[in-house]
């Protein structure tokens, strides 16, 4: 795919526009929209299986109808409320939402009990909508991208949806998701003061105890493919043990090369899962790589087709 081609999500089909404004992103200038995207949340932790017909409704004018919580009810509705853009070329992908990354939040929904207190990470967070889905369970998030539009775009996504994560007890300065500047291409971490989105000491402190890392949607360029698992080896391949979640949609096009149907960026990331085994840091590092059915609850609203796949993979370390 060309990198100045245009590219929609699918996903704003299911969502409801709350307003609209002009992003500025380089040299481009793109629509941005205000939209709400409802989930369900049950009673007392009872996480049952939701089923992905039972819609929130939309009003003659086009506005959410959402059913809060009724006594006696086994689940509410509730609401994150995020700016994304719409179309954007290809560079600019994470400032729109995609389908894998409300599989993921899905799944995050569907297992509390793996992610509560535990110490995270997202690459390529976008406007931020799994993290925000994570810190309803972490003790901390970071979420991590690169460039300044979307990491503003992420920050303001964050701090608006902040009573959804607050943990009760916790400092009046302590912040459960952290924005931070994560670039796949450098070795080190960005940790000039100048910068808001660099690291701080506490911060490289906290790196230490990650224990889980997702991804969303984040395979559909190869050097970005190759630059993705390089960064997840370096963090994988040191104390403590960690899991990965990257959920992502298979993508079918026509290739001039193969006068086919092919997904090549697809079929790249599957070389790299294959030979992810074989990255070792010091022969003391392995990896375990499953993919993992996604027939697990659906709480928010869209279209879970046969193409969105969720993989795990985890770090073995030697002693």
């Amino acid at each position: 795919m060309d990198v100045g081609e245009v590219v929609l999500s699918d996903v704003h089909t299911h969502t409801s526009f709350v307003e609209h404004h002009d992003e500025i992103c380089g040299q481009k200038i793109y629509k941005c929209v205000t939209s709400r995207f409802p989930f369900k949340v049950f009673n007392e932790n009872d996480f049952s299986l939701c089923k992905p017909t039972d819609l929130v409704k939309v009003d003659e004018d086009g506005d959410l109808v959402v059913a809060r919580q009724q006594k006696g009810a086994d689940f509410y509705w509730d609401i994150i409320t995020l700016d994304h853009t719409m179309a954007t070329t290809l560079p600019d992908v994470g400032l729109q939402v995609w389908s894998g990354s409300l599989l993921l939040c899905d799944f995050i929904l569907s297992n509390p009990s793996q992610f509560t207190g535990c110490r995270a990470l997202e690459f390529g967070a976008g406007v931020g909508l799994a993290c925000i889905v994570m810190a309803m369970f972490a003790e901390i998030v970071f979420a991590t991208d690169i460039g300044q539009q979307v990491l503003d775009m992420c920050l303001r996504n964050v701090d608006r949806n902040q009573s959804l994560y607050s943990h009760k007890g916790a400092a009046s300065d302590w912040r459960v998701i952290r924005v931070r500047e994560l670039n796949w291409m450098e070795k080190s971490l960005n940790q000039d003061p100048s910068n808001k989105y660099s690291w701080t000491t506490d911060d490289m402190d906290a790196l230490q105890n990650i224990e889980v890392l997702i991804a969303a949607d984040v395979i559909y360029d190869d050097d970005l493919t190759d630059a993705f698992f390089s960064s997840v080896h370096r963090l994988m391949s040191t104390p403590p043990a960690k899991v990965l979640y990257i959920s992502l949609e298979k993508r079918l096009n026509f290739t001039l090369s193969d006068l086919d149907i092919a997904c090549p960026a697809y079929d790249y990331f599957s070389k790299h899962l294959d030979d992810l085994s074989l990255l070792q840091k010091n022969g003391h590092t392995s990896y375990s790589v499953e993919q993992l059915s996604t027939e697990f609850p659906q709480y928010f609203q869209y279209e879970r087709t046969k193409y969105l796949e969720l993989f795990k993979v985890t770090s073995i370390l030697g002693s």
